[in-house]
């Protein structure tokens, strides 16, 4: 086993009251001290000022405190733990850590992260983008830095930084070892992928290959970014295209509303159905698409949704059957789709090709074109839920709409970020958790479960809110987690007030819990400021089911992805990369 230590560095406060002179000279002993003794590696922090609380204290810059290290030290392997990306350009970081490992004669490793305490960013004049943005910064970072060890010349066009013929001598030999960090866990090796672009979150994602496939096993990442990451990072860009793209009134959005609206005055049956991902985005399809119909004031047979499986064993006739299937592919909505169309039902598909086997079942085709780079879906999510705004458009072209506003609630602001960082790391460590919702919240809470166990793997189960007071508190407890998703506006007072009984209750034995709501739910809390609170936008201009729904889908899916990381999980594969899992999977895929 190798033992590091962490040099004094003044940032935790240890220098408080200390002459400058004086604190070095016991940052040099313990160095000393620590090769004496013989740990394995020393490293230091990349803080600028003393942290939580900032103060006028001594805090010895990282890269001049490691170069001086080097000087004073002969044998430990020397390191950030980590340097935060945003702090200096990727030529910068680059030139210091070939610089630093020339000096200490190889022992160099460069740790480097995203970055995590805005006011710290805020307070030095460097911009604080969103997680997403900040981790699409630290690979296109990590990528600049590993080619330009190789000396260069590198050029390089990215979405935030630009190189022409950039040199780095000395160049280092062999490079030192780039290790990914994140909270939570453990620094993670990574060798980046030189010959892939970095990621840009307003590019299209691929679609699906031609001859139609399905997709492979994401490919592998030791750390964050992942996929899924990068998938959430996408969202807004990729909601704008998509709405776009299904605004034409000759298109299949327009075509599925007619249908609709042509069952529901026929007084035919209307089903929506879908498996794991897509059956969420079914019942949010039908939450979107409801209250369309309502608002046109058509009549009151309203459509349901149906899961796959159960639909294919029992299918309507004469019945409008729209499946939901990311891929289209899966084997139980296809089986329900073969069912229904054999019962004599007309059935539609929302998926991303018209080339899918789900397609070639359907006479009507709404096709979102963009695929999911993970398979701990977030695109898979969202694109159905965009796909029923644009045919909720075209049956009541009155009511609200705003691509606009949609996409502004797919950016996380800098607050939902660091709420987010705090409900992860009171969720991750539980047991077990328990999702709650009531209204169209009940769709972003079974989604939200599904979620952390796809991608960290914590036993999880959804209840709606009032259910979950009706004998199931006894098998809750200190090892609870609990999530709490409040952000529908209709009857806000009533369901507040509930909320607010629940948690209590909740509260009195023990369970860790977190909330993501609108500022309305913010009484569900009550007197506990320390309770995590992913604040929502209200999104009025909306109609209520798509606020709710568009307001927590970023918010659900990157409190999964923090939790991923603080559990040292890897989202991506759905625990697929496991030979166990991937053997198990066989015997479900039908």
């Amino acid at each position: 086993m190798k033992v590091g230590v962490l040099a004094p560095q003044g940032w935790k406060g240890e220098y408080d009251g200390w002459h400058p002179a004086k604190a070095w000279q016991r940052t040099v002993d313990y160095a000393k001290a620590a090769e004496g003794l013989g740990f394995e590696s020393l490293w230091v922090f990349d803080h600028f000022t003393t942290v939580p609380d900032p103060t006028d204290e001594i805090t010895f810059e990282s890269f001049s405190t490691i170069t001086a290290l080097a000087m004073v030290t002969e044998r430990v392997r020397l390191g950030h733990m980590v340097i935060c990306a945003s702090f200096r350009s990727p030529a910068l970081t680059a030139k210091l850590a070939s610089t630093v490992d020339v000096i200490s004669g190889g022992r160099f490793e460069l740790g480097i992260g995203a970055g995590w305490f805005q006011q710290e960013f805020e307070a030095f004049g460097i911009p604080f983008g969103s997680v997403g943005e900040r981790f699409a910064e630290l690979e296109e970072t990590v990528q600049i830095v590993a080619a330009l060890f190789q000396g260069g010349p590198v050029d390089h066009d990215g979405p935030r930084f630009t190189l022409r013929g950039a040199f780095n001598h000395p160049r280092p030999d062999p490079p030192p070892p780039i290790w990914v960090g994140g909270k939570g866990g453990d620094p993670l090796p990574v060798t980046p992928d030189l010959t892939s672009p970095a990621f840009d979150p307003e590019a299209p994602l691929p679609g699906p290959p031609d001859p139609w496939a399905s997709t492979d096993t994401p490919s592998g990442r030791s750390g964050p970014p992942y996929h899924m990451t990068e998938m959430i990072a996408a969202e807004p860009a990729l909601a704008r295209r998509v709405l776009e793209r299904l605004s034409s009134r000759d298109g299949g959005a327009a075509a599925l509303a007619r249908s609709i609206l042509a069952a529901v005055r026929d007084g035919r049956p209307v089903v929506v159905t879908g498996c794991g991902t897509s059956e969420h985005g079914a019942l949010g399809f039908v939450e979107i698409v409801v209250e369309a119909l309502r608002t046109a004031n058509e009549p009151s047979g309203m459509p349901v949704a149906v899961q796959a499986f159960e639909l294919a064993l029992d299918p309507p006739s004469n019945a409008l059957v729209i499946g939901i299937s990311h891929e289209g592919s899966t084997w139980a909505t296809n089986n329900a789709l073969e069912a229904a169309k054999s019962a004599g039902s007309e059935v539609a598909i929302v998926t991303a090709s018209d080339r899918s086997p789900g397609a070639a079942i359907a006479t009507i085709v709404v096709t979102t074109e963009e695929i999911d780079q993970s398979w701990c879906h977030t695109i898979g999510y969202l694109a159905p839920l965009l796909a029923a705004a644009a045919v909720g458009g075209f049956i009541a072209p009155d009511q609200p709409s705003g691509p606009d506003v949609i996409e502004a609630l797919l950016r996380p602001t800098p607050a939902q970020d660091e709420a987010i960082e705090a409900a992860a790391a009171a969720i991750a460590g539980r047991g077990h958790v328990i999702v709650l919702g009531t209204g169209a919240d009940r769709v972003a809470g079974r989604e939200l479960t599904l979620k952390i166990e796809e991608g960290s793997w914590i036993p999880s189960a959804y209840r709606d809110l009032e259910t979950f007071l009706h004998g199931h508190l006894p098998a809750t407890g200190d090892a609870t987690g609990l999530v709490l998703i409040a952000a529908d506006r209709r009857a806000v007072a009533a369901r507040v007030d509930r909320a607010r009984q629940a948690l209590a209750a909740a509260a009195e034995i023990g369970v860790a819990w977190v909330v993501i709501g609108t500022a309305a739910a913010r009484s569900a809390v009550g007197d506990r400021p320390s309770v995590p609170f992913v604040e929502v936008a209200d999104a009025s201009e909306l109609p209520a089911a798509q606020a709710a729904l568009f307001a927590t889908t970023a918010p659900l899916q990157l409190l999964t992805e923090r939790i991923s990381r603080a559990r040292g999980t890897n989202p991506d594969p759905i625990r697929r990369d496991d030979p166990r899992y991937a053997a198990a999977a066989k015997h479900i895929e039908g």
